[in-house]
């Protein structure tokens, strides 16, 4: 078992408690069984590598965290389901990419693909979870116009981010 396959299934279980912590501590029993269920699925779906489950699963508790938060669960736990509900998913994609080059000639490469990928997600979610943290900290009264110039400046820079990627 890799580094990414222990990490994506310590994610799971991270989401899945958050997640139930979050519902639970906000008192709604029908979003708290959402999550035991998507939990439970989530797992299913890894022993038995169904490869759609992940995106179902991914897509419900993004759905779950935004429902918890409309009806006012604690936003200090739905911040990390959601940075782990993100990890999960992009570490079970980066597991289904790679687990066909398992040969030994390549092993070597795959560790250094591996890692290189783990600090890229590491970073993003460490910044993404900052700026997160704060923006939930932080409450300043944002005029039409400021709003679609951060708009415009976060869709230049996700362009520059691509090409710079694809490069």
């Amino acid at each position: 078992m890799t580094t990414a396959t222990r990490l994506y299934r310590a994610a799971l279980v991270a989401v899945s408690v958050a997640l139930i912590a979050a519902c639970g501590f906000g008192a709604n029993v029908s979003l708290t069984v959402a999550a035991a269920v998507l939990g439970v699925l989530g797992w299913v779906g890894a022993l038995r590598h169904w490869s759609w489950s992940t995106h179902v699963v991914f897509v419900g508790q993004v759905g779950l965290v935004a429902a918890a938060a409309w009806v006012g669960a604690p936003l200090g736990w739905l911040l990390p389901a959601l940075l782990a509900a993100l990890a999960a998913w992009d570490l079970d994609r980066f597991v289904r990419r790679v687990t066909p080059h398992q040969a030994p000639p390549i092993v070597e490469a795959l560790e250094v693909i591996q890692r290189r990928h783990l600090i890229a997600l590491g970073a993003t979610l460490i910044g993404g979870g900052a700026l997160s943290g704060l923006g939930l900290l932080a409450r300043a009264p944002l005029g039409f116009g400021v709003t679609l110039a951060l708009a415009l400046a976060l869709a230049i820079l996700l362009g520059w981010a691509a090409r710079r990627l694809a490069a």
